[in-house]
């Protein structure tokens, strides 16, 4: 990482180098990683701040070191530059079930699943969160959904038939 901010320090990428490098040593605790992969990725976006990703990067260090407020805060700085970013989406849905706030994750994924439609995973992950809420009927039109885009999708398939149980729909 060193050497790539060293080859070129007007570079946002090799800044971006540097902080990934650091920014991977938060969760083991090791001293100053957090502080050096937060100055690594100001630096980058110093020098490339229309660049969402960034803010991505941003989020998911303050994820790592605990922040969930701070880092929905860069999520949403992303999303302000790019409105149909799926990952910003997702990792705010990831951030609200870590808050304990399943509403929020479920109005996140619904987002992602209007930009786009087409993606059955994204389905699929609004059911299960739906399912988790005990939005039995909400879980099963998603599952459908997720099914109806992937039909061999096993885990939408095992979620929809315990969400049919649930509701007693046993055809």
């Amino acid at each position: 990482g060193l050497n790539a901010r060293n080859q070129d320090v007007t570079n946002y990428l090799n800044w971006v180098a540097l902080g990934k490098v650091y920014e991977s040593a938060v969760p083991l605790k090791v001293q100053g990683a957090y502080e050096s992969a937060g100055l690594a990725y100001n630096e980058a976006f110093r020098r490339n701040s229309k660049n969402p990703g960034i803010y991505m990067l941003m989020a998911r260090l303050e994820v790592a070191n605990g922040n969930l407020k701070q880092a929905k805060n860069y999520v949403f700085s992303a999303i302000q530059l790019k409105k149909d970013y799926l990952d910003a989406y997702f990792l705010l849905s990831q951030i609200e079930v870590a808050d304990n706030n399943l509403k929020g994750a479920i109005d996140s994924v619904t987002a992602a699943s209007i930009i786009n439609p087409n993606d059955p995973s994204i389905f699929f992950q609004l059911g299960l969160l739906k399912y988790n809420a005990q939005d039995f009927k909400g879980a099963i039109t998603a599952l459908e959904k997720s099914i109806s885009l992937s039909p061999e999708y096993a885990n939408a398939k095992y979620f929809l038939g315990l969400s049919y149980e649930v509701t007693n729909e046993h055809e």
